[in-house]
Parts: structure tokens; C-alpha cells; sequence
């Protein structure tokens, strides 16, 4: 038998790691940016894998982050007039009380 997929260890490794569980509820809990739904999820852009971190993650709701993911960055944010580096770091700066130290 075989332990799990290399990729849930890697998820599980990152969430203990990068930032706390309190952290990542209270960005689940917000407004999703762009339609003020909740709860949502958290979105880290940029992503992971092109060197995002904790401090890259803004609230949105499933619809709006399916809709990021078909649309692509670009054509997400112009259409919706937003900058979503610059949300991240209102949402770290509102939020960093939580994080992890």
C-alpha cells in the first residue's frame, strides 16, 4: 500500500507552516471582493507556486474564484477594476494581528 499523494502532504505542509488557522478562517469569513458574498475562499495570488505566500491571499467567494480561474488574471481584474496585489496587502495589513509570528 501507499501512503498518500505527494501533493495533500505538500498542502498540509504549507497550512502548518505559513500561516495560522485563525488567519485563513478570518480571509474565509470576508466579503468576497468582488460581490461581497461570504464565505469564501482564499485565493493566494500570486500563487504558490510563483513564489506566493500567506501574505498574498484575498477573500472570494466560489463563483468569483471559478471565474478567476476560467477568465485568467488579467482579464479578471480589468474587468472587475481590481489589483489583486494590492487587496492582498489590505487584507494582511486588516488582518495582521492573526498571523502567525
Amino acid at each position: 500500500m501507499r501512503s498518500k499523494p505527494y501533493p495533500e502532504r505538500k498542502a498540509a505542509k504549507f497550512r502548518r507552516h505559513f500561516y495560522s488557522k485563525t488567519y485563513l478562517k478570518a480571509i474565509q469569513e470576508m466579503p468576497c471582493l468582488v460581490c461581497r458574498r461570504s464565505p469564501c475562499h482564499a485565493h493566494h495570488h500570486p500563487t504558490k507556486g510563483a513564489g506566493g505566500t500567506w501574505r498574498d491571499l484575498t477573500p472570494l467567494c466560489p463563483v468569483c474564484h471559478g471565474e478567476f480561474h476560467s477568465q485568467g488574471q488579467r482579464t479578471f481584474q480589468e474587468k472587475h477594476g481590481l489589483d489583486l496585489r494590492e487587496e492582498a496587502q489590505k487584507v494582511y495589513n486588516f488582518l495582521s494581528q492573526l498571523r502567525q509570528t
